[in-house]
């Protein structure tokens, strides 16, 4: 039985950057090489972030920009290092929603005729508070249905469809650019086994999604001892254990990545 479509969703742009972190999870989880090189060589300053982002595929890329913001969090506030802030996504005003009501009051059938014009309906209900709730969510959901529009054409706010499996998907793709492997490699593995044109399509479907361009023919990653590991049962588990120190991420606050939170700590 095929699956059911999905309807496109609104998605906000903490969305979008809890994608992008989820995507640097991926990578980092099956790529200790690109972990390992950021804390050590990149922290280090024996490696550029630009050596280190084309050595991964990601060079002109934001993840290759959210690099270079990390080093530089980190040398500011050693004591972080080395947890990670999330990716920065840019937000407008657009995409903030905000209602008022003033200066609503309820007004009452029993005045009708009396302190007013007019009439209601002789069947309407008598019960002049839910009318007078009514109508004020009616105001709501016609702001919010604005807000909507407004969010997807003139903010960075998207409508999608959610692809199914994303977190299968998420790492699928992390692979193809972290670790270099080609479609047909990704198809054969044994925690995938589709055939290739789906697969390309997952990468595809994913890539488009966090801003990142498929791989140009020929590039792969030139990589060491860390990323050749045999692999277990599911995907993102080496065999080998992490190296002490290892990165970890920041749990997200309300702000959109690195730059409002320059010059103090991100909260656990």
């Amino acid at each position: 039985m095929s699956r059911r479509k999905k309807a496109p969703v609104f998605v906000s742009p903490a969305w979008h950057q809890t994608l992008k972190t989820k995507f640097l999870q991926a990578a980092f989880g099956n790529c200790l090489e690109a972990a390992n090189l950021l804390v050590t060589d990149v922290y280090e300053q024996r490696m550029t972030t630009r050596d280190w982002a084309e050595r991964f595929n990601v060079a002109g890329t934001w993840i290759e920009q959210w690099a270079a913001e990390v080093l530089e969090f980190w040398h500011d506030h050693p004591v972080i290092f080395p947890r990670l802030p999330p990716p920065h996504v840019e937000e407008t005003e657009a995409d903030s929603f905000s209602f008022v009501i003033a200066n609503a009051r309820p007004f009452f059938k029993f005045s009708l005729g009396v302190l007013a014009g007019g009439s209601f309906p002789d069947d309407a209900d008598e019960d002049d508070w839910g009318r007078f709730k009514q109508q004020q969510h009616a105001r709501l959901e016609a702001a919010l249905e604005r807000y909507r529009l407004m969010a997807v054409q003139a903010g960075t706010s998207l409508e999608i469809k959610i692809p199914n499996d994303l977190d299968l998907k998420l790492q699928v793709a992390a692979i193809y650019i972290f670790r270099g492997m080609s479609i047909d490699e990704l198809a054969e593995m044994k925690e995938i086994a589709r055939d290739r044109t789906r697969v390309y399509r997952w990468v595809a479907e994913i890539l488009s999604l966090v801003d990142i361009p498929m791989r140009t023919a020929g590039s792969k990653p030139k990589l060491g001892d860390w990323c050749l590991v045999p692999y277990s049962a599911k995907l993102g588990r080496a065999e080998r254990k992490r190296p002490r120190g290892s990165v970890h991420f920041h749990k997200m606050d309300r702000s959109c990545g690195l730059p409002p939170n320059r010059g103090r700590p991100m909260p656990e």
